[in-house]
């Protein structure tokens, strides 16, 4: 069960970077035309992180949550 909340978890971290990178990254960097486009890819990368770190605090709180209750119905 854990593995098929991670892959779900992993999948939705995929899909939000794809839309980040197609729906603000892409767009955005293409008005903005070489003016602050490396600092946009930084900040880009930097959300991306974030995303990331509480994709995995979530993972490891639905783990926990999962053994907890495992334990409690022995």
């Amino acid at each position: 069960m854990t593995k098929d909340i991670d892959k779900l978890i992993d999948d939705v971290k995929e899909n939000l970077a794809f839309y980040l990178d197609m729906d603000v990254y892409i767009p955005v960097k293409e008005e903005l035309a070489g003016i602050a486009q490396h600092s946009l890819g930084v900040r880009k990368e930097l959300f991306k992180n974030y995303v990331g770190i509480e994709l995995e605090k979530l993972k490891s709180a639905i783990r926990e949550h999962i053994e907890t209750n495992f334990e409690r119905k022995k």
